[in-house]
């Protein structure tokens, strides 16, 4: 199920826990009373605002005023702690002096994209070896420990035919004396922080400004859309009329095997601002991977073609990402017809001035075979129609209908009635050159300057 971050006793276990680990000496006694309900487990709703308030502000500025952070002692024993995620790397380094791990320095690095897709072996290896680099000048030539919640990389040395990336990484780490031990996940927290993205961090860091009542956007939302509204209102009613459904504090949630996927509503913010949150808060990566990021929590009519499209319009993807098609290759010349009266070019040309009978555009019309020409005068602005009319009266009614006729993109030669009248009554095969591509059709294009130097 989704959960949204809000104020609640996790947060604040988390926030205290964190602040008291990282910054030794920092007095919390003077927080007591608005802290004490909740460390007794008891709801983070009885606390007023005012206090919540007062205990976010000294916390940061009591962290801020009370930094620990020293510099190493050569005669202590280093402890590194690494972890790694999909989207980074983090590490700490620590002291044991004798009460308790002090901390001195902190590390984290954004996952190279060609490492994401490695085995989560992988990344835990190349999570200790850069840790193990960026620290060097302590540990070189000194035994030390290493903490990581990646139980396998302990048998790091026994590898069987190892690839020639992990041969380096495995040549680089042994120059190092050092211990490794397994930390479980839960109590990894401080390196686990530093790799996950800011987007699940809010309640440390207040580097990522989450939506402002976002929760409360929701269920005011979901209340007025026409196709989540009545469905809530029959869960709300009788559960059992919905089973796919559930509802959760005014959030309707659809439930697919074991996952719960939350029901966004029709409301365009709120829509955009999860597409950002799966596509440019998580690596600006491609439609895949931003499509499979939101199926694993929300759910909305169309979310497929929107994810597609947000990726696509994506200005900073557009702007870094180099294109991988492959080239298209040379143009190829047209073919060459069998005989006359079978591909013929056609297009227009403007002569810049009226003649006596009002006329100022000659549309140009060429055999690809014997090279006849023939020329029909037509006003400024010919509407289709009477490009029609001209075109069956002086040359089809004359010449017959061609098999091909080669134009190029002007809004008479692409709109509808052009071609049923090429199509359905002479089956004539319409082939038509890049868009500001006039040299596809090079044959009609000479006539042109030709006709232009003799007019």
């Amino acid at each position: 199920m989704l959960t949204l971050l809000d104020d609640t006793t996790l947060v604040y276990r988390m926030l205290i826990g964190l602040g008291g680990l990282c910054e030794r000496g920092v007095s919390f006694f003077h927080l007591k009373s608005p802290t004490t309900q909740v460390d007794a487990r008891s709801s983070a709703r009885s606390i007023s605002s005012l206090a919540t308030i007062r205990l976010k502000l000294t916390l940061q500025t009591s962290i801020k005023l009370h930094s620990k952070l020293e510099m190493g002692y050569l005669k202590l024993t280093f402890v590194v702690t690494t972890d790694a995620s999909l989207y980074g790397i983090g590490a700490m380094l620590q002291q044991d002096d004798d009460d308790g791990l002090r901390p001195l320095e902190f590390y984290n690095k954004r996952m190279p994209s060609h490492k994401v897709v490695a085995s989560t072996y992988m990344r835990e290896l190349y999570a200790l070896r850069e840790a193990l680099d960026h620290w060097k000048h302590y540990l070189l030539g000194r035994p030390f420990k290493v903490f990581s919640d990646h139980e396998t990389l302990k048998w790091v040395q026994a590898q069987n035919n190892p690839s020639t990336t992990l041969t380096r990484w495995l040549h680089e780490i042994a120059l190092y004396d050092f211990e490794l031990k397994h930390k479980k996940g839960c109590y990894n927290r401080v390196a686990d922080a530093l790799s996950r993205h800011p987007e699940y961090m809010t309640c440390l860091m207040g580097s990522y400004d989450l939506r402002k009542n976002l929760k409360e956007e929701l269920v005011e939302y979901i209340a007025k859309d026409p196709e989540l509204s009545p469905i809530l209102e029959q869960i709300q009613f009788d559960p059992s009329n919905q089973p796919d459904f559930h509802e959760c504090k005014g959030l309707l949630f659809r439930r697919y095997g074991k996952y719960d996927r939350l029901c966004v509503p029709n409301h365009e913010p709120i829509r955009t601002h999860f597409l950002d949150l799966a596509h440019g808060w998580s690596g600006h990566f491609g439609f895949e991977k931003t499509y499979e990021s939101l199926l694993q929590k929300f759910v909305w009519p169309g979310m497929k073609e929107m994810a597609r499209k947000f990726v696509a319009e994506c200005e900073v993807c557009q702007r870094i990402k180099p294109s991988r098609q492959k080239s298209y290759g040379l143009l190829h010349p047209l073919p060459i017809p069998d005989g006359p009266g079978e591909s013929h070019s056609i297009d227009f040309t403007d002569m810049g001035k009226k003649s006596r009978n009002g006329y100022s555009q000659v549309m140009v019309i060429i055999d690809c075979f014997s090279k006849f020409l023939n020329l029909i005068p037509l006003p400024p602005h010919a509407p289709t129609d009477l490009v029609i009319k001209e075109f069956h009266k002086r040359y089809i009614m004359q010449c017959g209908p061609p098999k091909t006729l080669m134009s190029d993109r002007d809004t008479r030669f692409i709109s509808a009635d052009w071609k049923d009248f090429t199509y359905q009554n002479y089956d004539i095969k319409l082939k038509m050159t890049s868009d500001r591509h006039p040299e596809a059709n090079g044959l009609v294009e000479e006539v042109n300057q030709t006709v232009i130097q003799l007019l």
